[in-house]
């Protein structure tokens, strides 16, 4: 049987949005972790003060606050062994951190361990907005991180942000699978409708009111072109001030702190693969075989089949990757609830 001391368990979340008037008084992405982290603490019934570990997903919207493993350890009374974070603000480095601390928790190395990150475009946006004085400066923190270091090829040529780099996917995915783009936006359109009904459920959510398929194909003011073929409501947000934490722990240590059962969320084992960091390295942009290797690992590793699953998250801030992912799962883009948007 296996030992309850090294059963990794999650006990404990916390999300967290600000909405402030002026710019000035927003929060930045170090406060919205400490809040997330208030919050997840709260919600486990657990003190701060006891984490072995902390990790945290890096953060591009103020970069001025340098490294941040030292300020949140000590914004929230934290000494833990094990402080760090991510190299980059990638989109599986929550679920990397994730895997990180249970096999540090299943190896026996640590007892309570916190993952958080957060962004603050939202403010940081404001702020450059009033530092402006009303020139016409655009402020786009994403392509300014991206393009913070000497300018590779790619970037020369304008492919330095994600909104320049997943239309390929797209447009790449639509010819291999043999779709129109009427064909290809439908689909988009139906699964992207199905989160907006998941996020106005959610109280966490930054928008919530759901937007029909037809809402989202139509092209107008309010909905406008981003990057061929996406428009603004197939595309993630990024205009927020969001922060989001968890705490993970062993069961042994769940049920000595008298956690019911039914709040535990186990978790099961994982894999991962990367694509190489330049796109210009890569062999295609139909498909992946990163995710493809990530996705069939995990389900071997935990002995599961895609029939297995009421739900399934699929991540991104573009349609085309939950769109490869759903067919390597064989998952119908109609099944209820499909996906998850970043």
């Amino acid at each position: 049987m296996t030992d309850p001391d090294l059963i990794p368990v999650i006990i404990g979340v916390g999300q967290v949005g600000d909405r402030p008037e002026d710019p000035d008084q927003g929060l930045d992405s170090l406060g919205l972790m400490v809040a997330a982290l208030e919050v997840a603490a709260t919600d486990a019934g657990v003190s701060l003060t006891e984490l072995d570990s902390l990790a945290i997903v890096d953060q591009i919207s103020f970069h001025s606050l340098g490294k941040l493993p030292e300020p949140l350890a000590a914004a929230i009374g934290a000494e833990p062994k094990i402080n760090y974070q991510s190299d980059a603000p990638h989109g599986d480095t929550p679920i990397r951190l994730l895997n990180e601390a249970a096999n540090r928790i299943g190896a026996g190395e640590i007892k309570l361990a916190a993952i958080v990150g957060a962004e603050a475009l939202r403010t940081a946006a404001g702020r450059a907005a009033k530092a402006a004085k009303g020139e016409d400066k655009s402020y786009n923190a994403i392509r300014q991180v991206a393009t913070r270091r000497e300018p590779n090829y790619a970037q020369k040529h304008g492919l330095a942000a994600p909104v320049d780099v997943y239309p390929l996917y797209e447009n790449a995915t639509r010819a291999a699978w043999g779709q129109s783009l009427e064909d290809a936006q439908f689909e988009s359109a139906e699964i992207w409708s199905r989160f907006s009904e998941v996020a106005a459920a959610n109280d966490g959510a930054w928008i919530r009111k759901p937007a029909s398929p037809a809402d989202i194909l139509k092209v107008d003011e309010r909905n406008r072109p981003i990057a061929f073929p996406y428009s603004k409501l197939m595309v993630a947000n990024s205009s927020v001030n969001q922060g989001a934490g968890f705490l993970v722990t062993s069961l042994a240590e769940a049920r000595r702190r008298g956690i019911a059962e039914d709040r535990l969320i186990y978790v099961g084992m994982g894999a991962a693969a990367k694509e190489p960091a330049s796109i210009l390295h890569r062999d295609r942009y139909d498909g992946s075989v990163s995710m493809e290797t990530s996705i069939n690992r995990t389900l071997a590793l935990n002995a599961m089949t895609v029939d297995d699953f009421d739900f399934v998250e699929l991540y991104s801030c573009f349609p085309c990757v939950p769109k490869m992912a759903r067919r390597i799962l064989g998952w119908s883009w109609d099944r209820p609830r499909p996906c998850s948007a970043g």
